[in-house]
Formats: C-alpha cells, sequence, structure tokens
C-alpha cells in the first residue's frame, strides 16, 4: 500500500510517516523544505520531493506518478502573523494548496482515501457551558488561521458531496511532541529551560497570559488517531482529535520548571501575546473512539519531558 503525506517533513507530518513505515506503507510525501532533522532517521525509507503545494502542475504530476492508496494532507500554515503578505499565503497555501492535492486526485482519476486535517481553531470562541466541544458546535473562527481552516474543512466536504472523492476531516485540537517549532508555547518554554541550563541564558522565563485553557495531546497519539481515521473512520465525516482534557499556561509552565536542573525566574510580560487568546478550549473525541477505538494514552508529564529532554540535546 503507498501513502502520499504533504508536509512531511513537519511536526505530525514525520510521526505520521515513522508510524506508516512500521505499518509496512511504502511512504512517499512532498514539503517545501526537505532538509529538515524531523525526518533524518528515515529519510532513507521514503520518497521524498520538495514541492511547494501552490504549484499545481508540479503537485499534479508528483501524484499522478505515485497513483497513492491513501493521501495525508497536513502541509499549511499553522500560525498567525501580520507580517507583510503574509495573510495573502497563508490562504493561498491552506485553501488554494488543499484544493490542488483534490484537483491532482481528479486530473489523475484515481481515488485515494484523503485525510485533510483541520484546526479545532475553527470553533473559534466557544461558551464554557458548550465545553467540550463536539464536532456538531457551530463554527465560529477568531483568527486568520481559524478562517483558512474552516474553509478548508467546507471545500473538503463539498469535493465530498459532489466529486465522490472520498475525504475524512479531522479538527485537531493543541498537540505538542519533541521536534514541534520553538514558535509554539510548549517547545519555547522547554528550549528556554534547556537554553538556561547551558548558560546560555539568564535564568528569567518571560511569559504571557497563563490562564487560558487549551486541551493539549501528544503528537505521536494525533498520528495514530490519523492512521485510524482512514483504517475505520466514516468517509465524509468529520471528527475531533482532542485529549478531552484541559490545561492551562500556567500548568504546563509549572511542570517544565519543576523538571529543571537550576533555579528560574518567571517574569510575567502583559503584551507577550500572540495573536487572538481564547480563554477556554476543550475538545470532545468521543465520536471518533466510537468509530475507530482510538484513545490517546500518552500522558502531558511524559509528553513535557520528552520535549524537555529534546531541547537538552539540540542547544
Amino acid at each position: 500500500m503507498k501513502a502520499f503525506i504533504s508536509g512531511i517533513t513537519g511536526l505530525a507530518g514525520s510521526y505520521l510517516a515513522e508510524l506508516l513505515i512500521n505499518k509496512g506503507y511504502k511512504v512517499f510525501g512532498v514539503d517545501i523544505n526537505i532538509n529538515n532533522h524531523n525526518i533524518k532517521s528515515i529519510v532513507n525509507k521514503i520518497k521524498l520531493q520538495k514541492c511547494d503545494i501552490k504549484n499545481k502542475k508540479m503537485l499534479t504530476k508528483i501524484i499522478g506518478e505515485i497513483k497513492p492508496d491513501f493521501v495525508f494532507h497536513l502541509a499549511g500554515i499553522t500560525y498567525n502573523s501580520f507580517r507583510k503578505n503574509f495573510l495573502e499565503n497563508m490562504y493561498q497555501t491552506n485553501i488554494l494548496g488543499m484544493i490542488n492535492v483534490f484537483e491532482a486526485v481528479r486530473i489523475n482519476n484515481i481515488n485515494p482515501l484523503i485525510l485533510v486535517t483541520c484546526s479545532s481553531a475553527e470553533y473559534g470562541l466557544v461558551s464554557s457551558k458548550k465545553n467540550p466541544i463536539k464536532e456538531e458546535n457551530n463554527l465560529n473562527p477568531c483568527t486568520p488561521y481559524g478562517v483558512s481552516k474552516t474553509a478548508q474543512d467546507m471545500i473538503a466536504f463539498q469535493y465530498y458531496e459532489t466529486y465522490n472523492l472520498k475525504i475524512i476531516r479531522t479538527r485537531t485540537f493543541n498537540n505538542t511532541a519533541p521536534r514541534e517549532n520553538p514558535f509554539f508555547v510548549c517547545s519555547s518554554l522547554a528550549k528556554q529551560i534547556a537554553e538556561i541550563e547551558k548558560g546560555y541564558k539568564k535564568p528569567i522565563l518571560c511569559v504571557g497570559n497563563t490562564k487560558s485553557i487549551r486541551d493539549f495531546t501528544d503528537t505521536r497519539d494525533v498520528v495514530k488517531a490519523y492512521y485510524l481515521c482512514v483504517k475505520k473512520g466514516r468517509i465524509g465525516e468529520a471528527y475531533n482529535v482532542c485529549s478531552g482534557k484541559g490545561y492551562n499556561i500556567q500548568d504546563i509552565l509549572d511542570r517544565l520548571t519543576g523538571m529543571s536542573k537550576v533555579k528560574i525566574k518567571i517574569k510575567q510580560q502583559r503584551n507577550k501575546k500572540q495573536g487572538y487568546d481564547l480563554p477556554l478550549q476543550i475538545g470532545d473525541y468521543s465520536k471518533l473512539r466510537k468509530d475507530t477505538g482510538w484513545k490517546p494514552v500518552i500522558d502531558m508529564k511524559k509528553t513535557l519531558k520528552d520535549i524537555l529532554n529534546y531541547w537538552r540535546t539540540i542547544v
């Protein structure tokens, strides 16, 4: 069986590739950056090509040559920024890039099962009474990224309905693991602690709002959900991928600093904030569990310990 992964060198893409290799799949992938340490242990076990998913002609040729049985569409821009031309590039990548994947399948007249990884950012601001969030909750994105993922979700459903493509969507909540970009909170804190331990930084951690509550799942569990979705999930459906547990940033901060080899001072910065800060977002994965049997098994303590140890070897 052949599996194609867009965004294969990313956090989830690299772990998914490892999982599929272990399951006996022939793994093919594209990414805009192929010189990535995330895949160094498997680079000789996959067929990797450099490709921007906005390049429809090249993507169509690659997918046509592979003729995959499964397509995992993970590529995209996963954060918000207000840099010049960022929004235009994000919308083109996340929305048009996904359409290019679908059109490549149609043009080549193949019929793989396609998994599209959307996001909990689609739900936006949800009242505490409606948490944990179920799939039938209204989509009300509050960020440009959330808007792009909502568009992905709706367009994917339209391609399923109109063109009979075998598409399953996931709405993945926050996930983290070793290899995560230090732009994101868990890796950012762990990297800073590792740098402090090595004496590269003063023993001060600057943090922003530590009260917002998020649902975190280990990415290594998340990719197992992706695999089970294509094996047992219902075509046309959307599934939450989450832990069902809420952690505020203070919880994460306390756990990580508690593992530090040196004493660290915390400095609160009110303006240290990235984009729209949702106060509460916890997911409900009961639909996914019912249909596929999936549940998260890696607890947050192990996840954070592994992330910190990863950065200790990197810095």
